[in-house]
């Protein structure tokens, strides 16, 4: 049995969770799923998958090796019941070709991205992060204030470069930003910019009134459906800042799709 979480729709393997450790919602049993077909395949001829990392609202994270050259990678793969919708095609697209511009070392690096026709999976493959992320090194405790400013500093650098371009993130939360090195002091490295705007594009692939991103984290103008910014990002990252100081949620409390509605 695993433990479910609805909410972000995060699976956990420890079943004596009551609440999700990511967004405090309710935590559901669920069966063991059948082994994933996935593992051990070789995606596109190119990348052969080895262990599954996550699962999130647009797909699963696996990692893998390029072939060609032996190279450890994360891969990214688009939802089986998503990937005949064009919208979220245009979504995963967006992704690959925003990360693909940005250059900036506190971000995580584009390697490729395509679709393996024999599957009809489209993929999308960053390179593999060794570390931790905020989340788990949160559930440690409260960080010393010189370790937080340094993650926030090197965060802040990392959102200049899209921020300039007019990219938003969206959706800056501990399990999306990464610490590398930690006993050298850390490098923090920010992932996922699966639900980033640019900002001015009207097209389908982010409506002006829909919410995305993940509750816990939001700024309020994205729980009321206003214009966002790079100043969503900033409250983003003011949360984590004062958790990471405090060791808990500024809010207190949960916060959930009811409380947005």
């Amino acid at each position: 049995m695993k433990l479910y979480c609805p909410e972000c729709q995060s699976v956990y393997e420890d079943i004596s969770l009551a609440q999700c450790p990511v967004d405090d919602a309710k935590l559901f049993m669920v069966e063991v799923a059948v082994e994933d077909p996935l593992i051990d395949a070789v995606i596109d001829g190119r990348f052969k998958i080895e262990s599954k990392l996550g699962q999130g609202g647009m797909g699963a994270v696996y990692t893998g090796i390029q072939l060609s050259v032996g190279r450890k990678v994360a891969v990214k793969v688009l939802r089986d019941e998503l990937s005949d919708r064009e919208l979220a095609l245009e979504r995963f697209y967006r992704e690959s070709k925003i990360i693909s511009e940005l250059t900036h070392p506190n971000i995580v690096r584009l390697v490729d991205f395509g679709q393996d026709r024999e599957r009809d999976l489209l993929y999308l493959v960053m390179e593999l992060v060794d570390g931790f992320n905020l989340g788990d090194m949160l559930e440690r405790g409260r960080f010393k204030v010189a370790m937080a400013l340094e993650v926030v500093y090197q965060v802040c650098g990392a959102l200049t470069e899209p921020h300039a371009r007019g990219v938003i993130h969206r959706d800056l939360k501990p399990s999306n930003v990464m610490i590398e090195d930690e006993e050298a002091g850390g490098k923090a490295r920010v992932l996922d910019f699966g639900v980033a705007k640019l900002l001015g594009n009207k097209d389908n692939a982010t409506s002006d009134n829909e919410v995305l991103g993940s509750p816990r984290y939001m700024s309020p103008e994205q729980f009321q459906h206003e214009d966002v910014d790079q100043r969503s990002d900033v409250y983003s990252l003011g949360l984590l800042m004062a958790e990471m100081l405090t060791g808990k949620h500024p809010l207190g409390r949960k916060v959930s799709l009811s409380d947005m509605m």
